[in-house]
């Protein structure tokens, strides 16, 4: 597969990138979504398994990676309209993350992680 573009921008709050590739004559885009960092983890095999039971779409799951949460999504993109289709990849996340936020949370406090949410301030 070959990497046609890459950005990175926040989405619900988080930081994430965007992968736009190409296999074949098919254009996929992939979202990988960064949501608690820091987790101090001993057995990492048991927390990813934990994570990725959580419900998602297909195609989509919640994992670990070094310490940190993360969501990976990917969709079939529109040549003719590949903002749209970004939107509507990013979206499955939005969906995925209001439905485990919770239990996302509660994984992250019991390892004492650190949310990557990105903080507004207001009234200055």
């Amino acid at each position: 597969m070959e990497i046609i573009d890459e950005k990175e921008g926040v989405v619900a709050s988080y930081p994430y990138k965007f992968i736009l590739k190409k296999d074949n004559d098919t254009l996929i885009g992939e979202v990988y979504a960064y949501l608690y960092e820091n987790l101090k983890v001993d057995d990492e095999k048991k927390v990813d398994d934990e994570l990725r039971m959580l419900d998602a779409q297909d195609n989509s799951f919640f994992y670990l990676d070094g310490g940190k949460i993360c969501y990976y999504t990917k969709g079939i993109v529109d040549e003719n309209n590949i903002v749209d289709s970004e939107v509507d990849i990013r979206r499955h996340f939005i969906e995925d993350f209001l439905e485990a936020e919770g239990d996302l949370a509660n994984i992250s406090k019991q390892y004492n992680g650190k949310t990557l949410k990105t903080e507004f301030l207001s009234g200055l």
